[in-house]
C-alpha cells in the first residue's frame, strides 16, 4: 500500500506538473478533488488485494534463477515476451467480460465513473474486478518462472495501466492513453491494452 501511495502520488504530481506547463492533456480540466479521493481509496485497495496474490505467490509459487549464460537469457527473453502476451490477452479478455450487462453494472462501473482519467484511475477497481485483473498472477503457481522476471512482471501490472489513465497524448508509440481515454469517455471500444 506504502509503493502504491508513493508511485501513484508521484505520478498524479507529475501530470498536474505537465498540466500546469500547458502540455497536450486530453482534458482541458483535471479530475476533480471527490474523484481523485474516491480512486485514491480503491487504488488502495486493488493493493490490498494485490498483495494477497503476492502472498499466495510466494508461498505457493515455483521461481527459480536463470543462469548467465546465452541460453539463460535466451530462455529469459522468450519467457517473458510469453508472458507479456498472454497479461496484454488475459486483459483483454477479462476487459471484454467486465463489459457484459451484469458485471458491468455491478462491478466494472465503478471503475468507468472516472470519465476523466487520471493515474489514481489506474487501479481505482472494484475489489471484484481487482481479483480478476490480478488473477493474471495464477499461472505462476503453476509454472516455474525466473524470479527476476516475476519481479518486472510485477512491477509492469501496476504501473503499465498508468499511461493508458494519464490523461495525456503519449504520441503514436503509445497510442493507447488517447484509446483508453476514449474508453472510458464512451464505455466502448478499445478493449485492448496495447
Amino acid at each position: 500500500v506504502a509503493a502504491y501511495t508513493v508511485l501513484f502520488t508521484a505520478a498524479d504530481a507529475f501530470l498536474g506538473w505537465r498540466r500546469s506547463r500547458g502540455q497536450a492533456t486530453l482534458s482541458p480540466k483535471p479530475p476533480s478533488r471527490a474523484a481523485v479521493a474516491r480512486e485514491r481509496l480503491r487504488t488502495l485497495s486493488s493493493a490490498l488485494v494485490d498483495a494477497a496474490y503476492y502472498w499466495l505467490l510466494l508461498r505457493h509459487g515455483s521461481f527459480h534463477r536463470v543462469p548467465d549464460t546465452a541460453a539463460g537469457l535466451g530462455q529469459l527473453g522468450l519467457f517473458g515476451a510469453g508472458l507479456f502476451l498472454f497479461a496484454d490477452a488475459h486483459f483483454y479478455v477479462t476487459h471484454r467480460l467486465l463489459h457484459w450487462g451484469p458485471l458491468y453494472r455491478h462491478v466494472h462501473y465503478v471503475h468507468h465513473q472516472s470519465v476523466n482519467p487520471g493515474a489514481w484511475s489506474s487501479l481505482s477497481f472494484h475489489p471484484i474486478e481487482a481479483a480478476i485483473f490480478f488473477s493474471v498472477h495464477l499461472p505462476m503457481l503453476l509454472l516455474p518462472t525466473p524470479r527476476d522476471l516475476f519481479l518486472i512482471y510485477k512491477v509492469g501490472l501496476v504501473v503499465g495501466p498508468l499511461h493508458a489513465h494519464c490523461g495525456v497524448d503519449l504520441g503514436p508509440m503509445l497510442h493507447s492513453s488517447v484509446d483508453h481515454y476514449l474508453h472510458h469517455r464512451y464505455k466502448r471500444g478499445n478493449f485492448g491494452g496495447y
